[in-house]
């Protein structure tokens, strides 16, 4: 069995992350376990009991030094034993390239009434690893960072933890691809995080059931984003394209119609893929349920293609009108639509003659 130390130092306000911290190695080892590794967690209380000579704090910084992982939280202050630990640690990875050193810094709500000197000493330590060129990753949480830690250890140890092989129960898999879709689609996961989510090999064995609500997921995403956060809406592109690979000629007509709406919305449009993704939809899907707003936006798509399909864009104005009614007008008149209503006007063609 291979054990792997880990050297966890913060200041005392963090006592909780550390606590919930720990709980966590616990939990990974028993996942762990059957690839023969083992995590060995180390933290300062462990030696308040000890006798050490040369002090404590001496013996404390040897372990430092002798960690295959060093992690270092802080958030409104560095006390100096921390500071301490930190220094250790960095000049043992310049010497030797051990311990591992991850540098976690916690982005959360601070009470200005609480605010006092000890602040000054977590910005010099951010001006410090500046000047060391050191990367800081931000946490908002105490399980956005075990998410980060978690995907450090398996590009170091190989990707086990979290992984899918033939023997993954189905309700793991199902829980994986939920988890990871809401990860995907959360404001706080950097875009560098994302190709570590595997989304594709986990939305392709998931449940039908599991799909839907991924569907969804997406789906909220897009609408609640696209006027907003356009770079965070694009983030539902690849949770359509999954759903479309996973599967295959069965794939429904609103997963090709989401991507489309999707893939005509971001900051610089895909037409040419948004319109043909249009096409499928309509193609496939039910008759007697048409999606009016498709064709309504496929012919935005072909007047930026610049296509000269004349009579298809008249031909879908028209189809979507029918469906649309009253608004139809209104929504020539949205911002984004507006481009309908000048090629209407440049062809001098009156809506109500659609």
């Amino acid at each position: 069995m291979d054990q792997v130390t880990i050297f966890l130092a913060s200041s005392s306000e963090l006592k909780e992350d550390r606590e919930d911290f720990r709980l966590f190695i616990s939990e990974i080892n028993n996942e762990w376990y059957d690839e023969g590794i083992q995590f060995k967690p180390v933290f300062w209380e462990y030696f308040l009991d000890s006798f050490a000579e040369g002090g404590l704090q001496s013996s404390y910084n040897k372990a430092i030094a002798e960690s295959d992982i060093f992690i270092m939280l802080f958030f409104t202050k560095v006390g100096k034993y921390t500071d301490e630990e930190f220094e250790i640690a960095f000049k043992q990875f310049e010497n030797t390239k051990k311990p591992r050193l991850y540098v976690y810094f916690k982005d959360d709500f601070v009470r200005t009434g609480s605010i006092n000197d000890d602040i000054v000493s977590m910005l010099e330590f951010k001006k410090r690893l500046i000047k060391l060129k050191h990367y800081v990753a931000i946490y908002r949480s105490i399980d956005d960072l075990k998410w980060q830690f978690n995907q450090q250890l398996q590009m170091i140890y190989g990707n086990k933890f979290l992984d899918i092989n033939s023997v993954t129960d189905q309700a793991r898999i199902d829980t994986l691809a939920i988890e990871r879709t809401c990860k995907l689609i959360s404001p706080t996961t950097s875009e560098k995080e994302i190709p570590l989510l595997q989304l594709d090999k986990v939305i392709d064995k998931a449940s039908e059931f599991t799909k839907n609500i991924v569907f969804q997921l997406g789906k909220v995403n897009r609408r609640s984003n696209r006027n907003s956060d356009r770079r965070l809406m694009a983030r539902s592109i690849p949770i359509f394209q999954a759903l479309i690979n996973a599967n295959k000629s069965r794939a429904p007509h609103f997963y090709f119609g989401q991507l489309a709406y999707a893939l005509k919305d971001i900051d610089k449009s895909d037409w040419e893929n948004a319109a043909d993704n249009f096409n499928t939809a309509i193609d496939i899907r039910d008759h007697d349920e048409p999606e009016y707003f498709y064709e309504f936006n496929r012919a935005i798509c072909h007047i930026n293609i610049c296509s000269g399909e004349h009579d298809k864009i008249i031909k879908d104005l028209s189809f979507s009108k029918q469906g649309i009614g009253k608004k139809f007008e209104d929504l020539l008149n949205e911002r984004d639509n507006k481009i309908l209503k000048d090629w209407l006007n440049k062809n001098k063609i009156s809506p109500n003659e659609l």
